[in-house]
C-alpha cells in the first residue's frame, strides 16, 4: 500500500504546506484539538518527508497550470509543488485531476488506485 511504503520511509514524499492548510481547516473550525494533534503526529511521523514551502517558482507555474487546465487555485498550487520538486507522483483523490497530463509526473487518483 502507498501510504505504508510512505510511513515505512521506502518513498520519498514531498508534502505541501497548503496540505496542511487544508487539513487543518476542519478540526479548527471545530475545535477539535485532539484530531489537530492527530494529524500533526501523522504528518510528522513519515521518515523521509519534506514539507515543501510555495515560491516564486511553484507560484508561477500554478498559474500556467490553473489557466491552462481550470483548476482552483490550491489545486494548481498542490500540482505545481509536485512539479517543481520534481516529484514522480502526484497522490490526489479528485477526479478533476484526471485528465491532466505532465511529463515525468504520473498522477494518482486514490479511488483508482485502490481498485
Amino acid at each position: 500500500m502507498l501510504i505504508e511504503k510512505i510511513a515505512q520511509g521506502d518513498i520519498f514524499c514531498n508534502i505541501s504546506s497548503l496540505t496542511i492548510t487544508e487539513l487543518f481547516t476542519k478540526p479548527y473550525r471545530l475545535k477539535d484539538f485532539s484530531k489537530i494533534s492527530i494529524f500533526e503526529e501523522f504528518i510528522n511521523s513519515f521518515p523521509n518527508s519534506t514539507i515543501q514551502s510555495v515560491d516564486y517558482n511553484a507560484a508561477k507555474l500554478a498559474a500556467r497550470l490553473r489557466a491552462n487546465y481550470s483548476l482552483r487555485t490550491p489545486d494548481s498550487i498542490l500540482l505545481s509543488t509536485a512539479v517543481v520538486t520534481k516529484s514522480e507522483y502526484f497522490v490526489t483523490n479528485d477526479n478533476s485531476f484526471k485528465n491532466i497530463e505532465i511529463e515525468g509526473l504520473k498522477i494518482l487518483v486514490l479511488d483508482e488506485y485502490f481498485k
